[in-house]
């Protein structure tokens, strides 16, 4: 509920003075440490994002040019449209979940 308020907010404040926001909306974030202990099914409809990815896309964020408010979904791996990320912001995940097969 907070998290949705907070994107409300920042909606509200573009609508008032015209300053554009930007709303990451990463799913289950995880690093190369985390990725060994925590297996696909284990995470909600198989979605992650790798830490290293959204800090990528809150680099972009920063540098961004929207003339409004908008929300944008980061997912590395999952069923989850990350096209508006993809469009504004140029961002693609670069991380997956880890080959536990390869040799």
């Amino acid at each position: 509920m907070s998290k949705r308020l907070a994107e409300e907010m920042c909606q509200a404040w573009t609508a008032r003075t015209g300053i554009p926001t930007i709303v990451l909306r990463p799913v289950m974030i995880l690093g190369d440490e985390s990725l060994t202990q925590i297996t696909e099914s284990d995470a909600e409809m198989g979605a992650f994002v790798h830490v290293d990815d959204v800090a990528r896309a809150t680099s972009l964020a920063l540098e961004a040019d929207v003339p409004a408010h908008v929300r944008l979904t980061l997912c590395g791996h999952g069923p989850f449209d990350t096209r508006a990320a993809a469009d504004i912001l140029g961002w693609r995940p670069q991380r997956t979940w880890p080959d536990r097969n390869a040799c």
